[in-house]
């Protein structure tokens, strides 16, 4: 069998990130696991509405009917009910079409939420050509004849009769298969899942997310709002940075004290002698003036990068400026590439990207985070028609700081 760069999945964010990732990428998938419970996998399955045929097991009543109904609302899915005396249903593997080749997902992990946010698992995926994928797809085939199709009537009567182990093993493997969710998994976006939204899911969750404690809009308003910042800073970035100061340098980094408020994508008023490198350091605004037009004039995502680099690199070099002043330069020039890495947004967004925060703070770890997004389908997404939806479409990427900032606006 030919095999194609192997990368192990040793962690449940690893598996997370990987499924997210091919998902974005796949055609259709094919999936055969021992037990299915309702989690973040199931939604990423559902965010992709990919074609997906599914095989799953029930031994021990550990498949939940409620994920089944969801598995039967986005393509087939079929249950093995093989008797005991024949041995437990017990495949684990995941396979993805993606045009002409397969990636595949192989190892311990079930279609759960334990295997997807808790348990310690280990699989691999590898990239197969489709020859060698022929034998696994004639498996699945086999193992689909041998199944039996789930139907609505089928499930309501599977709802009727379910009852989840009560006790011995099955009560442990079921505690360890559906755990309760943990405060972080909670959010909209766990690991990867994110990743996986169209357009109009991102966008309901920008406009669900900015609406403020007091009910006012933190993307529209035209007082003081995320937009609004853009509309202010983008106009005096594009400026030689070298000329830039006073109340115009003062909104550039996100006076909160400003009339508006700038301060949305994160402030740089406590960033101290990184802050004062930045409004005083002739060689740092100089540079600054020199890189910021490669960055707002470039054609594509790898341009962009180039460039980006350059000024990543040159701001954190110098003493006090850190990763947030990179970032919230780079997002004000270009909001549909870049976003902004800041004490108020770190855990979340090391969350979405499924990376300890330390590794957002390097230039490598941000690369990596923004070409995994450059992959989302809400990113790749065609502009809206809506005058309204098109303005957070051209600031899609900066925006993401609406659901990753925990600054209480």
């Amino acid at each position: 069998m030919k095999l194609l760069n192997p990368k192990f999945l040793l962690t449940a964010d690893d598996l997370q990130q990987e499924f997210a990732a091919l998902l974005n990428k796949a055609d259709s998938v094919k999936i055969a696991a021992a037990w299915a419970t309702p989690g973040v996998q199931i939604e990423m399955l559902q965010n992709a509405r990919l074609p997906t045929e599914t095989i799953v097991g029930k031994a021990m009543n550990l498949t939940h009917p409620d994920a089944l109904k969801s598995l039967l609302e986005i393509g087939k899915v079929y249950v093995d009910e093989r008797p005991d005396r024949q041995g437990l249903f017990h495949p684990k593997f995941y396979l993805f079409k993606i045009g002409a080749q397969y990636a595949l997902i192989i190892g311990s992990a079930n279609l759960t939420a334990g295997a997807f946010t808790h348990n310690s698992e280990a699989s691999v995926r590898l990239w197969i050509d489709p020859l060698s994928a022929r034998p696994l797809l004639a498996h699945f085939e086999a193992l689909r004849q041998k199944s039996v199709p789930v139907t609505a009537s089928w499930l309501k009567q599977y709802r009727t009769q379910y009852k989840p182990p009560r006790g011995g093993v099955g009560k442990r493997l079921a505690k360890l298969e559906s755990p309760p969710l943990r405060k972080g998994d909670r959010d909209s976006s766990a690991v990867g899942k994110l990743l996986t939204y169209r357009w109009a899911d991102y966008y309901k969750l920008l406009r669900r997310q900015s609406v403020r404690k007091n009910g006012t809009d933190g993307l529209f308003d035209s007082d003081e709002s995320y937009l609004k910042t853009l509309a202010i800073v983008r106009p005096i970035i594009r400026k030689r940075f070298d000329r830039v100061q006073g109340l115009e340098f003062r909104y550039l980094i996100g006076g909160r004290e400003t009339k508006p408020n700038t301060g949305y994508f994160g402030s740089l008023t406590g960033a101290g002698d990184g802050l004062k490198a930045l409004k005083k350091n002739q060689w740092l605004r100089q540079k600054l003036t020199k890189i910021l037009p490669y960055i707002q004039n470039a054609r594509d995502e790898e341009s962009a990068l180039l460039a980006a680099r350059e000024l990543f690199v040159n701001v954190t070099k110098i003493k006090g400026a850190k990763n947030a002043v990179a970032t919230r330069l780079l997002t004000m020039s270009r909001p549909d590439l870049f976003f902004s890495v800041n004490k108020e947004s770190m855990r979340k967004l090391a969350r979405v990207f499924g990376v300890p925060p330390s590794g957002l703070k390097q230039w490598d770890g941000y690369e990596a985070a923004l070409r995994k997004l450059w992959q989302s389908k809400w990113y790749r997404s065609p502009r809206p028609k809506n005058p309204q939806e098109a303005r957070v479409w051209d600031a899609r990427v900066a925006l993401l700081d609406v659901y990753a900032s925990e600054y209480e606006w």
